[in-house]
């Protein structure tokens, strides 16, 4: 018997959270870890290669680590083929735990990518990610195509023909993509 744990999670971007909750100040990377953690939660880097034309922080920034990093994405591999395996490599340059998520749009992506835990209970598991007692695992990469039906299922429910147009177009290069290119 396996025992599996489904933990929602909130995120939101360093430049999200700026513009949202706090106007124009400034704040750093290590600033959001540190209050996550004076507020009792765990801070996580969530696929942090993801996207290759952006640097996600600069070695200021990091003055005080996450407790985790996301070392397996199943959906980071898309924008960049690297994404994974620069962030497992990142974990373990730093000693920080490593997680893994499907980053699940739709139900046929859940277990793509997951966390093996050293933990038996759902009250152990913040203790067993500060204690390093995890392991990223990516059992495949999502396929474009799920990309481009999230993308449609979102401008449906928008409902602008323009949206709805884009995100055809989006779903078809992802079918294109997914029959023509590893």
């Amino acid at each position: 018997d396996i025992d599996v744990f489904i933990i929602p999670d909130k995120s939101i971007s360093a430049k999200k959270a700026r513009s949202k909750y706090f106007s124009d100040e400034h704040f750093s990377a290590s600033d959001v870890f540190k209050t996550i953690a004076s507020a009792g939660g765990i801070s996580v880097m969530a696929h942090p290669f993801a996207h290759p034309l952006e640097v996600p922080f600069s070695a200021d920034e990091l003055r005080i680590l996450p407790d985790a990093s996301e070392a397996c994405n199943a959906r980071a591999w898309m924008l960049n083929k690297e994404a994974n395996k620069m962030a497992k490599d990142f974990a373990w340059k730093r000693n920080l735990a490593e997680l893994g998520g499907s980053d699940a749009h739709l139900v046929e992506e859940i277990g793509n990518a997951y966390t093996v835990v050293g933990c038996d209970r759902l009250s152990e598991l913040k203790e067993a990610i500060l204690d390093h007692r995890t392991h990223a695992t990516l059992e495949k990469n999502t396929k474009r195509i799920f990309k481009g039906r999230s993308q449609r299922i979102k401008a449906k429910k928008d409902g602008r023909s323009s949206k709805k147009l884009a995100a055809f177009g989006v779903y078809m290069k992802c079918a294109i993509l997914d029959l023509f290119k590893k």
